[in-house]
């Protein structure tokens, strides 16, 4: 289970394939193949498999590229 929410730091893999870590400034959950759907606070992202994260380094992914929620 990955739960992660809004100002969490999360490990996630970019389309080039290398590791970046950022804080969670937005989630929505979508329809498959699109970025834009429904803003939430938090979310399981492993119950959900369409939707999006945006970066607080103006970047975004799709939930199957986060692979860690990292905890402070």
């Amino acid at each position: 289970m990955k739960q992660v929410k809004i100002g969490d730091e999360v490990l996630y893999v970019p389309y080039n394939g290398s590791q970046k870590t950022a804080i969670v400034v937005n989630i929505e959950i979508c329809r498959i193949g699109e970025k834009y759907g429904n803003s939430v606070s938090s979310c399981d992202i492993d119950q959900h498999n369409n939707g999006t994260i945006t970066f607080d380094n103006h970047h975004w992914c799709y939930f199957d590229q986060v692979k860690q929620v990292i905890t402070k």
